[in-house]
C-alpha cells in the first residue's frame, strides 16, 4: 500500500553531504546553511519488505547567493563628506565601501568599482577597486560612483549601490599684473 513506503533522502554536493535517515524524510524536509555551489537532492523510496527504489526522484539545484554592497562615504580633496547628489569643489573624490555575504566572509570578498563621467565609463580592476580608493584629476561635470562586491564564487551583487556627485571646481582668479594708462607696471596696493 502506498502509505506503508517509507523515503530516505540524500543531499549531495559542494563541498559536503548529508543523508536524512528514513524517519526524518517527509515532504518538506529543509537544508539549511548550504554554501554556495551545485547540489543534487535524491529521494528514495522504500517498501516494507526493505526494497529500496533504484532510481531515485532527483532534483538538481545551484545555490548562489550573491553578496551585498554598502557605500559608507564619499569625502572630497578638502575632506568633507559629499552627500548622494552633492557637489564638490574639488577635483577628487575618496569611496570607503564595504560588503557582507551570507555564506562568506567580508574579508573573503573583492570588488569591481566603476565610474561614469563627463568622459564615459571607467572601469577598476577587482585588484585596485578597494575601500578607499581615490579618482583624482576630475573635470566639472557629474558622475555616478558604482561598486559591486563578488564572492569567491564569482556571485557579484545584483544591484550595487552607486553614489552621484558633481564637480564644479572654482576656477583660481588671479591678476597677474596691472598697468595703468602710461603702459607702467603697479604694484599690488600701488597707485
Amino acid at each position: 500500500a502506498r502509505g506503508m513506503l517509507t523515503y530516505t533522502c540524500e543531499q549531495t554536493g559542494a563541498p559536503r553531504a548529508s543523508t536524512v535517515p528514513e524517519y526524518d524524510c517527509s515532504s518538506g524536509i529543509l537544508f539549511d546553511n548550504l554554501i554556495d555551489g551545485d547540489y543534487t537532492f535524491s529521494v528514495f523510496a522504500i517498501d516494507p519488505a526493505g526494497n529500496e527504489d533504484e532510481s531515485p526522484a532527483t532534483w538538481d539545484f545551484t545555490v548562489a547567493v550573491a553578496p551585498d554592497t554598502i557605500i559608507d562615504d564619499a569625502v572630497d580633496g578638502e575632506g568633507t563628506s559629499i552627500a548622494n547628489g552633492g557637489t564638490t569643489p574639488t577635483d577628487n573624490m575618496t569611496f570607503t565601501f564595504t560588503g557582507t555575504d551570507v555564506n562568506d566572509p567580508s574579508n573573503t570578498l573583492t570588488f569591481r568599482c566603476e565610474l561614469i563621467g563627463p568622459t564615459g565609463p571607467s572601469s577598476v580592476p577587482e585588484d585596485d577597486c578597494i575601500s578607499g580608493i581615490l579618482f583624482d584629476n576630475l573635470i566639472d561635470g557629474s558622475y555616478t560612483f558604482s561598486v559591486f562586491a563578488v564572492d569567491p564564487a564569482g556571485n557579484e551583487d545584483p544591484s550595487p549601490p552607486t553614489r552621484t556627485f558633481t564637480v564644479a571646481v572654482v576656477p583660481d582668479t588671479q591678476i597677474l599684473d596691472a598697468v595703468d594708462g602710461n603702459d607702467d607696471s603697479i604694484p599690488p596696493g600701488g597707485t
